[in-house]
């Protein structure tokens, strides 16, 4: 291998890392834009929450779908359709009238990223590589808080100078700088750069998903298992505490501070969100999936009740935001390490883009839940006691999938 061609496994981080930075992290950024676009259409804090329902799902259900379609289609015809999708519906959003455009352009918006979010890289990281694993899984999925962490106060700023439809233009042109690295390098295995796995000693030997693709053919497998069924339940249950960083900003003028501050909390959260997941990447390599997603789910429990029952300055604020970010760790980063953990070889692909569909279900649901709860009391102390509740049955959940027994693995 020349040394050229080393390279290209940076190369091949750095493009996976630039498709989910915006595929699954632009949606952090919406949290500047709901109380504007509430104001604008006259309507509450849940109604332009769906949009973020309607994107989330549309990008979880069309995940696998894409997955399914790589056996069909060019991977990269896949993922550069993906992108234009969704460039264009950031354009057209800068253009709404109405709230149903609103909602239209969110499923066309989360059906583009769908095609080139976290699902779908996970098919190239398994592939590219054998090693560090974990760690890389957290420096790609760290990425999609890096995004929001950079850009959400100039967002705000040009939101207040500006407003919201250019800041749906700003985004647009985000998006697609950081993908074009993916569009221009990225490749679905190193064989088509005549190169062999990172850390595979055998030139010879078949990828990793495209060694569970062909293992994947016997009909006989059985993915829906008791297993599968804990898990599927606990990560929708946990993954309520992803969209807590959106309602950060709502939070912070209901108690007393500005909207330049509020975005600072929005930045601290997707600062936390950057330093969790790539922690959860190396504490899985040390330990395992199951303590870290356990140590992080409490992390995440502390943060939100911390919010619900303390009164907090600035400093406290922002210390507390950051360890908001820990929510996102869990479904980004830990679920798939975790599938990796406790599916067979053959089912791990599978069962992972279906359990990424509840993911996306559950952070779709949560965040008009979470609004919907707020419009109705005006306060977010019922909602946040309702997410920790979640994220407690999940943990609980997630101890007893570890310790199912093995009549749930495959024949």
């Amino acid at each position: 291998m020349t040394k050229n061609k080393k390279y290209y496994y940076i190369l091949m981080v750095i493009a996976m890392c630039g498709m989910t930075a915006t595929a699954n992290g632009m949606g952090n950024l919406m949290g500047i834009l709901y109380s504007p676009l509430a104001e604008h259409f006259n309507v509450g804090i849940g109604s332009t929450n769906i949009y973020y329902t309607m994107s989330l799902m549309a990008c979880g259900i069309m995940g696998p779908i894409a997955v399914r379609l790589t056996s069909r289609l060019n991977y990269r015809v896949i993922v550069c359709f993906g992108v234009a999708l969704s460039v264009a519906s950031y354009i057209l959003l800068s253009r709404i009238t109405s709230l149903w455009q609103l909602y239209a352009l969110g499923l066309t918006q989360g059906t583009g990223t769908g095609c080139f979010g976290a699902v779908m890289m996970t098919i190239a990281l398994n592939n590219w590589f054998k090693k560090r694993v974990g760690l890389i899984m957290g420096i790609m999925t760290a990425c999609m808080g890096l995004v929001g962490t950079i850009f959400s106060p100039v967002l705000n700023s040009i939101n207040e100078t500006s407003g919201w439809r250019v800041v749906f233009l700003t985004l647009a042109a985000i998006m697609l700088g950081f993908c074009l690295p993916g569009i221009l390098f990225l490749k679905k295995t190193p064989g088509e750069k005549e190169m062999i796995p990172y850390g595979s000693d055998e030139i010879g030997s078949m990828s990793g998903t495209d060694a569970i693709a062909e293992k994947g053919k016997d009909p006989k497998r059985k993915i829906i298992t008791k297993k599968f069924m804990i898990i599927t339940v606990a990560t929708f249950l946990f993954v309520f505490s992803s969209s807590m960083s959106g309602h950060l900003t709502r939070y912070g003028l209901d108690h007393g501070f500005d909207s330049a501050t509020c975005a600072m909390f929005l930045s601290f959260a997707l600062a936390g969100n950057v330093f969790f997941k790539l922690c959860t990447g190396v504490v899985t390599d040390k330990v395992g999936a199951r303590k870290a997603i356990s140590l992080f789910l409490c992390i995440t429990v502390v943060a939100i009740l911390m919010l619900s029952f303390l009164k907090m300055g600035k400093g406290m604020m922002l210390f507390t935001s950051f360890l908001v970010g820990c929510s996102y760790s869990m479904g980004a980063t830990a679920l798939p390490l975790m599938c990796r953990e406790v599916f067979e070889p053959e089912i791990y692909m599978d069962s992972y883009s279906l359990i990424s569909v509840v993911s996306f279900a559950g952070g779709a649901v949560s965040m008009p839940v979470i609004g919907y709860v707020y419009d109705l009391v005006g306060s977010y102390t019922p909602a946040f006691l309702m997410v920790v509740t979640f994220c407690i049955i999940g943990l609980v959940l997630i101890q007893l999938a570890y310790r199912a027994d093995d009549t749930d693995k495959n024949p």
